[in-house]
This record gives structure tokens, C-alpha cells and sequence, in this order.
């Protein structure tokens, strides 16, 4: 089988280290075990990785994912086989200037994909927006090196064990992030659907079709303004069978099947809000024929990290959910 392990909302920072250590070192200790029956292929992390988008708590982060990731004492695995993505937690407000903040309140109105073309498009505006992230893409290029996405949305294809392709996609739902009113303020925009859609093209001539399609992101696409998330939901009914997610802090699968295509919706939950919070984490698991996908939910509970049983309807505790053939 081919395993991923779906991490999102760790909000590191100095102030919260006297409990995100203890969580944190049981949740390596609970992965590596569940790693010595099947090893991880991809560890995806759905945004959120800092508290406020500095420096300092990138470093945090990449201390922890270091030790979990590379090398024999933990799962050693290679660079390029970490895949990240930005959450609203990763933008340094601070970094949000003039020019980024008047673009924000012309697209504030905008009700067409050609209106946030105008400014996606144009190279200056849209550096001056992706400032905010400053911070999250020093952090990409120091932790991953060569392996680092080549820029804020990407695509990559991998080989399964049995010779079938997964293909993972990196969606910035963030990029037009700001405060705490977000919500129905946000935007994907069909030139960055535009960017994926031109990757994929050469990927297909480069690797073939893909027979699994993945997308990773931060935020649920409520979070969107309304025309971006209608014309957002159509894309990826069209384009990816599993969107990967977080932002929402609470663990759930959702199933958007319409007559004209569907996807599986899958929110990890956080790694860590506060002590108390249910924080998780998942593992994913598809089958050797790529039909089938298997999850496993973990939950920090009463100081120890375990399956968390109530999340699917189950007797094992492990949601199942069919993949349709590609």
C-alpha cells in the first residue's frame, strides 16, 4: 500500500512549547510504531505550521519535523517526500503593506474570476500579496532544500509500489489572508486552477496519467467567496478524487459526489490547539490496486496519542472509502 501521513495546524511558538513538547514526542512515538508495520511514503502538512508566520516558529516547527522525518531515528525519509502547504497562520500580518492592502480592498468586490486575474496575473501585485508568506517560504526552501515547491500553488507525481501514479497538488487558499474575518473573504482564483492545469499537462507527457489525484489545502471551501468557491468546486470535482485539509481543527470525511463528479474531503483535525483540545492526526493508507482508501485517525487523550473509534462507523475505527478509477 502506499501511505501518507496528514498532519495539519501545529501553531508553533515559543509560548506554547511547554505543551506542544510532550504532545508532539508521543506523536513521533506513536507514528514510528505505526510506521513499523507499513513504512510512509509522504508526510503532507495542510498549513498552519506557525502561530504568526515568523521566523522563530519555523524553526520550532522544522526542529520537530527534522526529527520525525529524516534520518534512521525517525522515519527516514527523503526530502521531496514532504509536502507542504500555507495556512492563515502562516502569514506574518506585519509584512501586509500598502500596495497588498489597497489590491485587498478592490478584490473585496470582485465578483468574476477575471477580476482576480487582473492582479493574480500581474507579476508586482501579485509579489506584493505573497509577502505575507515571506517568512513560510524561507522556511520551505531551509527545510527542504532542492526539494522546496517551486512556488506557492505546485503539482507532483509519484510512483506507487505497484507502478500506478499519485499525483499531490499544492493549492495557496491563504494567499489573500488577512485577520480574523476571513471567512467568505477568500479567494483561490482560476489563475492559480490555471497554474495546476499547465503542470499537469507536462506531467502526463513526463509520467503518464494519474490513477490517484490528490489535493492539499488549507482552508474548506465555504471559507472562499462565493463565486470562487462555485467556480473552485467545479475544478476539483474534475481534477482530484481526495482533498486533504485543515483550518477547521476537528477531523472529519465528507463525501461531495454531484452528477457531474465528486471528490472525498478529508480534515485532519490539529495537531495541536491547546492541551486540552482533541488534537489529531491522520494516516491514510491506499490500497496496492489504488481502489481503496483507509484512514486512521489519532487522538491526544488522557496524556497518550490513540485511534480515535468514534470518528467513522466502523468496527476497527478505520473509515474505508472507494476510489473510482482513473
Amino acid at each position: 500500500m502506499f501511505r501518507i501521513l496528514h498532519l495539519s495546524d501545529l501553531h508553533a511558538r515559543e509560548t506554547s512549547a511547554w505543551s506542544t513538547t510532550p504532545i508532539l514526542s508521543q506523536a513521533k512515538k506513536t507514528i514510528l510504531e505505526q510506521a513499523n508495520a507499513v513504512n510512509v511514503d509522504l508526510v503532507v502538512f495542510t498549513g498552519d505550521i506557525a502561530f504568526s508566520g515568523k521566523k522563530e516558529e519555523y524553526a520550532i516547527a522544522q526542529a520537530w519535523l527534522d526529527d520525525l522525518c529524516l534520518g534512521t531515528s525517525g522515519l527516514n525519509l527523503q526530502k521531496g517526500q514532504i509536502l507542504l502547504v500555507p495556512g492563515n497562520h502562516d502569514v506574518d500580518r506585519k509584512l501586509i503593506g500598502p500596495t497588498a492592502g489597497a489590491i485587498e480592498e478592490v478584490l473585496k468586490k470582485a465578483t468574476t474570476e477575471a477580476a482576480v486575474a487582473n492582479f493574480y496575473d500581474d507579476g508586482d501585485s501579485k509579489k506584493a500579496l505573497l509577502k505575507r508568506h515571506a517568512a513560510y517560504f524561507d522556511f520551505c526552501a531551509t527545510f527542504l532544500g532542492d526539494a522546496a515547491p517551486p512556488g506557492h500553488c505546485w503539482s507532483q507525481t509519484f510512483k506507487a509500489k505497484t507502478g500506478g501514479r499519485i499525483r499531490v497538488d499544492g493549492l495557496n487558499t491563504s494567499w489573500l489572508c488577512r485577520g480574523d474575518d476571513d471567512h467568505r473573504r477568500l479567494l483561490v482564483g482560476q489563475s492559480q486552477l490555471t497554474e495546476l492545469i499547465k503542470v499537469h499537462a507536462q506531467a502526463v507527457k513526463t509520467h503518464g496519467e494519474p490513477n490517484v489525484r490528490i489535493t492539499l489545502m488549507h482552508h474548506p471551501l465555504a471559507d472562499l467567496m462565493e463565486f470562487d468557491e462555485s467556480n473552485t468546486a467545479d475544478y476539483l470535482k474534475q481534477n482530484t478524487d481526495v482533498v486533504l485539509r485543515g483550518h477547521l481543527h476537528k477531523a472529519e470525511a465528507t463525501e461531495r459526489m454531484t452528477n457531474t463528479g465528486g471528490f472525498l474531503e478529508l480534515a485532519a483535525g490539529a495537531l495541536h490547539d491547546t492541551h486540552e483540545a482533541p488534537n489529531r492526526f491522520s494516516i491514510l493508507d491506499v490500497s496496492d490496486d489504488l481502489s481503496e482508501l483507509r484512514v486512521s485517525t489519532f487522538l491526544w487523550q488522557s496524556g497518550r496519542w490513540i485511534l480515535d473509534r468514534n470518528l467513522y462507523d466502523t468496527a476497527d475505527g478505520v473509515g474505508t472509502f472507494r476510489l473510482k478509477k482513473n
